[in-house]
């Protein structure tokens, strides 16, 4: 054949090739009725950030979250799963607001039973989404074809359908829900009174139902037995009976490879059953209130990658066989009243990448053999009663992430060999006895991010050296140790910290030139610093981002700015013990204590109590004592709702307590000790039926010790009245503070007898 006629077939063939193709393609258009259906579910959601925006034009199958067969073109997928990892959980507790926007923008509304008409759908994913309690559709067992079902984290409440076990197809089903939607959504829980539907669903290999109420659902275990093709099993948290007995050989469901029973409230000793299923890969049994020693019966499962028997009452030592579990991965036994030590042998796991032997009452030392851990990235041992100096071992654990070994009895110098831990990103030696001086190769860790090291007996400078490479760091928690700070005039560090506490280093007498160089400050401790200076005007521009400033107990002096605004949602100020003066300062009302005691404040502080506030205040703690503040105490409390401690002991207040110091219902502690206040006692005080504390010592009030203290104060621990004018009897009615541990009435015009009654104040005796 010649060259060309080689060509020419060459050329029709792709000719026909592509005609054959673009044919395919569009014959491979979502079908109307299909697609009809998908803007029909879609019309009943709401969508706040139009996160469905690509549901337009003719072909469905290129809508976002929506898979066609590429033959037939019919609906076999649909994915709305929304964002959701670990970083939205921390915003649960950093910000609870931001985690209200988040939930606020996900999919919610109703779901349309149009998604019937998807006849050969194999796959539907509505989880992370906030469908506000509403209930699991019962129409969803319908979708016969259905394979994988994922409605996890989506806000359901209500009745678990037992219509889903029509879905006989099942593979995989997810209706868990996880810690913070759980907290988030608390009221609109799904429950189940019975599981016996699930025994339809012979072909099930994952179920999780975490978080799903099943108190009542006493057959779950004789349901489980009948799923022999289950192989992940969640029930994290859904309030389970104690595991009825099983005997071993009537266990069917031994294709197990992963059990989540965390979270339970078993109270019982581990089930016997639990151990025929030999091919268990991750076992959770956290959290179940277990109890008796470490279950024998574990060692038979050589394959176990993942063990979690933390928060239990196992209340023995390590057993000598858990040493020999070479495949773990994982090995957590934290806060289960382990005692003894860890042996040697823990050299020989060496698989593993996570050891939490966190609170427990372990002793003894890190044993050496440690070193052969050569895959551990994350080492727990905290909150136990481990002693001795840390081995130079530790430092060959290169793939090393996290190392927490605070709150124990380590003693001797931190060991040069942790400058090694190329990996580490977490340090934690809070609390033990460590000594001698921070060593030079900590500025060699170049991923650290948090280096903690507070309450120990360090001592010696820090240079620059000690923090050179440092650029990642964020938290730096030292306080409590004798260390100074040894770096010049112009040092720009090589980090951007978020967190800094160095109470009790030498830092001063200048304040630090560096810090204006710290543009992410969140929390900033320095007290007991030797700092003796004017507050730099860079430092107001560096504060207003702090939610903790601490600046207490140095010789700082000159006047505060006159309104100091500080933007974190809760903040803290302490300015304490120190030389500042003037007049108080203006606070944005998102201070949450406030601490300017024993300062040379002067002058009336009418111009802070009745300040108009930027929003509602949430101070709870003000303590304004030690100063030469002076006038009246002036009658604007009301502002203040949350206030529950005020002190003003120590000044030079004059005239009556107000009347709107009533109106503070949540107080509990008041300190007006050792100023020039006259008059009777305010009758309003008595609403605050809150009150633990109240010393009124050393001023010049007068008339009749009132009834009410003792009527409608029952929470009261300390009333100290001594010192001042109040005359005629003491009130029985004083009788009634069952709770009173201290009453000083000394040094006033009192008459009559002691009550004989005051023989009955029991928690004086205590």
């Amino acid at each position: 054949m010649k060259r060309f006629e080689v060509l020419l077939l060459i050329f029709l063939y792709i000719q026909i090739t592509n005609f054959s193709v673009s044919r395919a393609n569009k014959e491979v258009l979502c079908s109307k009725t299909e697609r009809e259906a998908l803007l029909s579910f879609k019309k009943g959601l709401q969508d706040p950030t139009n996160w469905l925006s690509s549901w337009i034009g003719e072909d469905c199958c290129t809508w976002k979250g929506v898979s066609c067969n590429n033959r037939t073109g019919r609906v076999v997928k649909l994915n709305l799963r929304q964002p959701y990892d670990a970083a939205i959980e921390q915003e649960f507790w950093d910000s609870p607001e931001q985690f209200d926007s988040y939930m606020n923008s996900l999919l919610g509304g109703e779901i349309s039973p149009s998604l019937l008409e998807l006849k050969h759908l194999k796959y539907l994913d509505l989880s992370v989404k906030n469908f506000n309690g509403i209930s699991i559709p019962e129409f969803l067992g319908s979708l016969k074809s259905l394979r994988y079902l994922n409605l996890s984290n989506a806000g359901f409440g209500g009745m678990v359908p037992q219509q889903l076990g029509n879905l006989s197809s099942l593979r995989f089903l997810d209706l868990s829900t996880d810690s913070m939607f759980s907290l988030y959504s608390f009221g609109t829980r799904l429950h189940a009174d019975s599981l016996q539907w699930l025994s339809n669903l012979s072909f099930l290999q994952y179920l999780g139902m975490s978080q799903v109420n099943l108190r009542h659902a006493t057959d779950y275990l004789q349901v489980l037995n009948m799923i022999p093709s289950l192989t992940e099993l969640f029930l994290s948290a859904c309030e389970l009976n104690p595991p009825p007995v099983l005997p071993a050989q009537l266990v069917n469901f031994t294709s197990l490879t992963v059990i989540d029973f965390s979270n339970n409230n078993f109270s019982s000793s581990v089930p016997e059953w639990l151990f025929s299923i030999k091919g268990l890969v991750s076992l959770n049994l956290r959290y179940t209130a277990f109890h008796g020693p470490i279950p024998g019966g574990l060692q038979n499962m050589t394959s176990l990658r993942v063990l979690d028997l933390s928060s239990n009452n196992f209340d023995s030592t390590i057993p000598d066989w858990l040493y020999n579990l070479s495949s773990l991965v994982t090995l957590e036994i934290s806060s289960s009243n382990l005692r003894g030590s860890i042996m040697s042998a823990v050299g020989n796991l060496t698989s593993l990448t996570k050891i939490d032997l966190w609170g427990n009452e372990l002793e003894g030392e890190i044993p050496t053999t440690v070193e052969n851990l050569c895959k551990l990235q994350e080492l727990f041992l905290s909150s136990n009663h481990f002693s001795g100096h840390l081995p130079d071992q530790l430092g060959q654990l290169k793939s090393l992430t996290s190392l927490y070994l605070q709150y124990n009895s380590f003693s001797g110098p931190i060991p040069q060999s942790v400058g090694r831990l190329s990996s580490l990103r977490i340090l934690d030696l809070t609390g033990n006895r460590l000594n001698g001086s921070m060593p030079e190769s900590f500025g060699h860790l170049s991923q650290l991010e948090e280096l903690l090291i507070s309450h120990n007996s360090l001592e010696g400078e820090a240079s620059e050296v000690h923090f050179a490479n440092l650029t990642r760091l964020k938290s730096f928690y030292a306080s409590s140790n004798s260390l100074v700070l040894r770096v010049s005039s112009t040092w720009i560090p090589p980090f951007q910290l978020k967190h800094l506490h160095m109470g009790s280093w030498h830092v001063g007498p200048q304040f630090p030139a560096w810090l204006q160089t710290q543009r992410n400050m969140s929390s900033l401790e320095l007290s007991y610093t030797g700092i003796f200076d004017e507050f730099p005007t860079w430092f107001w521009n560096l504060s207003s981002q702090i939610s903790y400033l601490n600046l207490s107990n140095n010789q700082i002096h000159g006047e505060l700015p006159r309104r100091l605004k500080l933007d974190s949602v809760y903040s803290m100020i302490f300015l304490g013990s120190n030389s500042l003066e003037g007049p108080l300062p203006h606070f944005s009302s998102n201070v949450w204590e406030l601490d300017l005691s024993n300062n040379s404040f002067s002058g009336p502080i009418s111009h802070f109590l009745c300040q108009e506030m930027d929003g509602q205040s949430k101070l709870e703690i003000l303590d304004l004592s030690d100063n030469l503040l002076s006038g009246d105490i002036p009658d604007c409390w009301m502002n203040w709702q949350s206030l529950q401690v005020i002190k003003l002991g120590n000044n030079n207040f004059t005239r009556k307590v107000p009347s709107s110091l009533g109106s503070l219902l949540a107080l509990q502690s008041l300190h007006l000790r050792n100023n020039h206040l006259s008059g009777k006692l305010p009758s309003s005080l008595q609403n605050c039926s809150d009150l633990q504390v109240i010393d009124l010592g050393k001023n010049e009030f007068f008339g009749s010790i009132p009834t009410w203290l003792g009527k409608n104060l029952p929470q009261l621990i300390v009333l100290v009245l001594h010192s001042n004018n109040f005359g005629g009897s003491i009130p029985p009615e004083l009788c009634d503070l069952s709770s009173l541990q201290i009453l000083d009435l000394a040094h006033n015009n009192l008459s009559g007898t002691i009550p004989q009654c005051f023989n009955n104040f029991s928690a004086m005796a205590a």
